[in-house]
């Protein structure tokens, strides 16, 4: 029962990945990547369903064009 897919951990990658936006937005660049970080960790080692999996490849890589164009990460880094 432990290979089960559990709707709850793809809830709780969505929101890390919404939290990584609004850092993103304040220009908190610390506290989005911690929580960039954490999403792609959970994503790793989450089970989900292949449409939520190509749901999440495609939310990352939108998110890391963004984060790539923000003035406040070229700024930083």
């Amino acid at each position: 029962m432990e290979d089960a897919i559990k709707r709850d951990d793809t809830a709780l990658i969505a929101k890390k990945l919404a939290g990584c936006k609004l850092q993103l937005q304040k220009g908190n660049i610390y506290s989005c990547l911690v929580d960039f970080r954490d999403a792609l960790e959970k994503l790793l080692s989450t089970k989900m369903l292949a449409a939520d999996e190509r749901e999440f490849t495609n939310d990352i890589n939108l998110f890391q064009k963004r984060l790539s164009d923000s003035k406040t990460f070229k700024d930083v880094y």
